[in-house]
């Protein structure tokens, strides 16, 4: 993304999930889950995790965010936890909160 792009916050807003949450109606939200390495080299310049955290909080967003002391962005650490993920929507999917007609 160049200079240009990053000045132009109604290109990426649609693309921001931080944006996209504040943009929600308590009716659509949807479960989410996040697994963050605290040792990923773009935590604090890209991911931002710390700001969806502050928004989940704020619009009372049902998001989980898992901290883990060890990991980075790396293959592993996702191959560690996809399994995790996968039972975390298939939970939600089969209690009918994957939906906005669930309750």
């Amino acid at each position: 993304m160049g200079k240009n792009d990053r000045q132009d916050s109604a290109g990426w807003a649609q693309y921001d999930t931080c944006a996209l949450m504040l943009q929600a109606h308590p009716e659509d939200y949807l479960p989410m889950l996040v697994s963050q390495g605290e040792e990923d080299i773009f935590l604090t310049e890209q991911l931002l995790t710390t700001n969806l955290a502050s928004v989940a909080a704020q619009t009372h967003y049902p998001v989980k965010i898992e901290w883990l002391s060890g990991y980075d962005h790396s293959y592993y650490f996702i191959s560690s936890f996809i399994e995790h993920h996968i039972g975390f929507h298939w939970q939600k999917m089969h209690q009918g909160k994957l939906s906005n007609k669930g309750d």
